[in-house]
């Protein structure tokens, strides 16, 4: 008979994540002002925050942060500022995957930005040349287009920059972009939708592991009392465990191989 090819059905891999949230605060010395971002941040499930011109003086770090981040991980830039312009902080039993996101000071293209200023072909340039040499594309968006005014000029300079492999990872991000008011707030968004259950399907390379004999005659013994039909129900139901901890312990390594080769295939059936 020999190996029986596993039939596989794909699930939503979306990890059960908080969302994400920059902005630009314009000073972070202020308690009410914690205060107030505090509970923006619990109302609104945020796990991951990057903050911008906090103006926080490194003798106050550790104080402002107690307020704010009470079991988070933190990180600033007050070593190279003294002002300490810049904080990241997150949950850390939530966040082992990261995006670029913030304040970039600098526009994509020439409709990033309204008003009187003339547009500098030069810091449109550096931008995308960055994002092109290293693989980087901006997330898809919702709300405001223009992220920053002064009511004359209109730009759009806070944005969230991923690669390509981040919808891979995260099926159902979405980004919105806060009611415009110099800085609008970024929140990025995991929603969560059910996947389905994955199907159960018996590979014949199971019957030569070692253990397979044993593990058929210890579930036969213990079936219950009853008719023929209701004994191998619950004989097929109580092998279901034991089997995939089989296959995951003896052909985990195996299965993998098999995946990446049919990608392999599937990626240069396509370019071709």
């Amino acid at each position: 008979m020999g190996w029986e090819k596993p039939r596989l059905r794909w699930t939503s891999k979306t990890p059960p994540m908080d969302n994400i949230l920059t902005w630009n605060v314009r000073a972070l010395n202020w308690p009410n002002k914690q205060e107030d971002i505090k509970c923006f941040l619990q109302l609104n499930k945020v796990g991951l925050v990057g903050l911008q011109e906090t103006n926080v003086k490194r003798g106050n770090n550790v104080s402002v942060a107690n307020r704010l981040f009470q079991g988070w991980q933190w990180r600033n830039n007050s070593e190279l500022n003294p002002k300490g312009r810049i904080w990241i902080a997150w949950k850390p039993q939530v966040y082992n995957v990261w995006c670029v996101l913030g304040d970039f000071n600098t526009i994509l293209i020439a409709e990033d930005r309204m008003g009187d200023i003339e547009i500098n072909d030069n810091e449109i340039r550096d931008f995308a040349n960055c994002l092109e040499v290293w693989d980087l594309q901006e997330m898809r968006s919702v709300g405001p287009y223009h992220s920053w005014t002064n009511k004359i000029v209109w730009t759009k300079i806070d944005r969230v920059i991923i690669n390509p492999l981040w919808y891979d990872v995260f099926d159902f991000a979405s980004l919105w972009y806060d009611v415009l008011s110099d800085h609008t707030r970024i929140i990025v968004e995991f929603l969560h939708y059910p996947g389905m259950t994955p199907e159960f399907s018996y590979c014949d390379m199971w019957c030569m592991g070692p253990n397979f004999s044993d593990i058929i005659e210890t579930h036969y013994r213990s079936r219950p009392i009853g008719n023929k039909l209701y004994q191998l129900k619950h004989l097929l139901g109580s092998l279901k465990k034991d089997l995939m901890k089989l296959n995951k312990n003896k052909y985990s390594d195996f299965m993998h191989s098999m995946l990446r080769q049919e990608m392999i295939s599937l990626i240069f059936n396509s370019s071709c």
